[in-house]
C-alpha cells in the first residue's frame, strides 16, 4: 500500500512523535506513550497564565491488556496537561450492560465526558444529539483526516463524524499453510483465493469428511453471525439501507446471493457441517487438526500462540474473496469508537484527552496489546506493521466494509443473524428468511 508524503505526515506530531512510531514492538509501548504524551500539546508551550484546572470523567469498555495501556498512558498525560484530571471507570459487564449505564447517564443528565462505545452505539447517542460533532473542531478535524475513509464513516451519522476509532475489529479469512500444502493448495498471500469460486474449490479440498461425519473443517463458515452476509452485500454494490436509513434494502438479488453462498458453503459445497468434531476447550480451533481456516480478526494470531503454537510458521491471511476477485470489501469491520458528551464541562478538556486516546502512538500500543491494527495511514511504515500476517489486515482497512449508524441496527442485527442460521439449518428458504428479516427491519425503521 503507497501512500502519498501528505498522508504519511497527517496525524503525526513532530519529531519525537515520528521517531516514537518507528520503535515498534511490545516493548515499546511504555516510550511510545511517552512520545504521546509530548506530541498530544503540540504547539502547546506550557508558558504564560496557569490554565483553570478540569477533571473529565472518562468510561472505559475494556480492562486487561487495554485497561494497561490506558493506566500506563495517564500520568504521561497528566505531565503534559497538569490542569487537567482524568478519572477512569471501568464499565464491567457485557456490552449491554455498558449500553445501559451510559443510556442512564445520558437520560440523568449526568453522562461521562468521553466513552467508548460499539459501532452501533454511535447512531445511538448522537441520533438524540447527546454528543459533540468532531468534524466542526479543528483539532479533531486534522486526527480525522490521517484515518482510512471506511474506519471514519462508521463513526459518522447522517454524515457527521461523531465517533473515532480507538480499537478496530478487521474480519476476513485465515488459514492454516501446512493443511494449505497437503491439498496441493499455494501456502503464499499470493496464491490465496481471490474469487468465491476459487475459495471454494480449495476449501472443499481442505475439508475431511468420514462417511457422513465430517473430520476436518475446510472453513469456518460463520452459521451464527450476519458479519460474512453484510459484508457479501456490500461485495456487490449494495447497502443493508436506503440512503435515508428508513428502508431495508437487503431482500433483492445481492442479498440472495450473498445468503445462498453461505449457505452453500455448507448445505453444497460441505465445507463446513452443523454437526462437527468435539474441538478442544480452550484451544483455539486453528490449533488443532479439526479445522483448515476461520473469518476472524487478527486476534486469532495471538490465541494460536497461546496454544503453544508459531503463526509466523503456521497461518496465512489475505482479503475476503470477492465475486468479481478485486478488492471492494476486503474485511468487515466494527470496533471501538470514542466519543464526548455535548453537555461536558470544558470541552477543550474533554477534546484534549479524546485525541490523546486516539493518537497514533495510543493507536499503534494498543494494537501491540491485542494483536490487531491500528487505523492510521501515518503508521504505514511502522516495523509491527511489516508482519506478514498482519500486514493484510491493516491494508483491508483501505477496502474495509460496515453498515451505517443507525439507532436500530443492533436489533436489526439480531434477525439477520437467526436469518442467517434458519437458512443454513434450512429450516426457512433463503428468500423466506430473507423476507421475514427485511420486514423485521422495515417494522424497526418505521418505529423510529
Amino acid at each position: 500500500m503507497k501512500l502519498t508524503d501528505a498522508e504519511r505526515a497527517a496525524g503525526t506530531r513532530g519529531a519525537v512523535s515520528r521517531r516514537a512510531v518507528m520503535l515498534g514492538g511490545a516493548s515499546s509501548a511504555v516510550l511510545l506513550l511517552a512520545a504521546c504524551g509530548q506530541a498530544a500539546g503540540q504547539g502547546d508551550s506550557g508558558t504564560g497564565a496557569a490554565k483553570k484546572p478540569a477533571t473529565v470523567q472518562y468510561w472505559a469498555r475494556y480492562a486487561g491488556a487495554i485497561g494497561e495501556v490506558e493506566e500506563k498512558s495517564i500520568p504521561f498525560f497528566k505531565g503534559k496537561f497538569p490542569h487537567i484530571t482524568v478519572e477512569k471507570t471501568v464499565i464491567t459487564g457485557s456490552y449491554d450492560n455498558l449500553l445501559e449505564k451510559v443510556t442512564t447517564s445520558f437520560a440523568s443528565g449526568s453522562p461521562p465526558d468521553v466513552f467508548n462505545i460499539g459501532s452501533s452505539g454511535i447512531a445511538t447517542y448522537a441520533h438524540p444529539g447527546n454528543v459533540l460533532q468532531l468534524d466542526t473542531n479543528a483539532r479533531l478535524k486534522k486526527e480525522a483526516d490521517d484515518f482510512f475513509a471506511p474506519v471514519n464513516n462508521i463513526g459518522k451519522y447522517k454524515g457527521k463524524l461523531y465517533g473515532m476509532t480507538w480499537y478496530v475489529d478487521s474480519r476476513m479469512p485465515i488459514y492454516r499453510k501446512d493443511l494449505l500444502a497437503e491439498v496441493g493448495a499455494p501456502t503464499d498471500r499470493k496464491g490465496l483465493p481471490k474469487t468465491w469460486d476459487q475459495f471454494r474449490e480449495v476449501t472443499k479440498r481442505l475439508a475431511k469428511w468420514d462417511g457422513a461425519q465430517i473430520s476436518r473443517i475446510g472453513f469456518d463458515v460463520p452459521k451464527n453471525d450476519a458479519k460474512l452476509f453484510m459484508q457479501l452485500v456490500s461485495q456487490q454494490g449494495k447497502s443493508i439501507y436506503n440512503a435515508e436509513g428508513t428502508k431495508a434494502t437487503f431482500e433483492g438479488a445481492e442479498g440472495q446471493k450473498a445468503l445462498q453462498l453461505i449457505v452453500d458453503l455448507v448445505q453444497r459445497d460441505r465445507i463446513d457441517a452443523l454437526q462437527r468434531p468435539q474441538l478442544p476447550n480452550g484451544i483455539e480451533p486453528l490449533a488443532t487438526p479439526f479445522m483448515a481456516g476461520r473469518y476472524g480478526n487478527s486476534e486469532l494470531i495471538a490465541a494460536v500462540k497461546r496454544s503453544g503454537m508459531d503463526p509466523d510458521q503456521m497461518l496465512v491471511s489475505d482479503f475476503t474473496p470477492e465475486f468479481s476477485g478485486k478488492p471492494t470489501a476486503a474485511s468487515y469491520l466494527g470496533g471501538t469508537w470514542q466519543m464526548a458528551a455535548k453537555a461536558t464541562k470544558d470541552v477543550d478538556a474533554a477534546v484534549e484527552w479524546l485525541a490523546y486516546t486516539i493518537s497514533p502512538e495510543m493507536a499503534l500500543a494498543i494494537a501491540e496489546a491485542t494483536t490487531t491494527v491500528p487505523t492510521r495511514k501515518s503508521l504505514d511504515k511502522a516495523p509491527y506493521l511489516q508482519s506478514t500476517l498482519l500486514r493484510p489486515y491493516y491494508e483491508s482497512l483501505q477496502y474495509g466494509s460496515s453498515v451505517p449508524a443507525l439507532p436500530r441496527h443492533r436489533e436489526i442485527e439480531t434477525k439477520l443473524i437467526e436469518m442467517v442460521s434458519d437458512a443454513v439449518q434450512q429450516k426457512k428458504s433463503v428468500q423466506q428468511a430473507l423476507t421475514d428479516a427485511a420486514a423485521n427491519a422495515n417494522g424497526l425503521l418505521a418505529a423510529g
